[in-house]
């Protein structure tokens, strides 16, 4: 049987139907015995409802760049 560890790594396959069916049959045998990943699943899920009913944002190109460049310039940094 799969550890609660294997299920939480798993647990995005399972909810986008992307498992095997061996494994998918393993982690809901263990979702049937373990209420703990069954309340994190149940989590789960709702956030991917949630993000995906939130609204795209456009983010301005110029925005983008300067952030970018912020991260290079603070790596930089970081390695002298």
């Amino acid at each position: 049987m799969l550890s609660c560890r294997e299920v939480t790594e798993r647990a995005s396959d399972y909810l986008d139907r992307a498992l095997p069916l061996r494994q998918r049959l393993a982690v809901r045998l263990h979702l049937f015995m373990c209420q703990h990943c069954r309340r994190y699943l149940r989590q789960l899920r709702a956030v991917v409802i949630a993000l995906g009913r939130m609204p795209e944002l456009e983010v301005p190109e110029e925005m983008v760049r300067r952030q970018v460049e912020a991260l290079l310039a603070q790596i930089r940094q970081q390695g002298a």
